[in-house]
């Protein structure tokens, strides 16, 4: 994994494009908590909005993704 490898412009470049495309939240929000302050807010806080109109189901699995974007945004 190329965040684990500390190659941190290479990771946020492929969650980019990933983010478009996957299913699950996963993608945006490791997207969205790599970018710089600003930025990772707005991915992180559009992704939150979009699970909050999600069937109970799709919050469901996709909860730990909500709980890591919402730690992330609180600091």
């Amino acid at each position: 994994m190329l965040e684990a490898a500390d190659r941190t412009d290479e990771a946020i470049a492929e969650y980019q494009v990933v983010a478009n495309y996957y299913p699950g939240a996963e993608a945006r929000v490791r997207y969205g908590a790599m970018l710089d302050k600003a930025e990772g807010k707005t991915v992180l806080t559009e992704t939150l909005a979009g699970l909050k109109r999600a069937p109970k189901y799709v919050r469901r699995a996709q909860a730990e993704w909500i709980a890591l974007a919402e730690r992330t945004l609180k600091g």
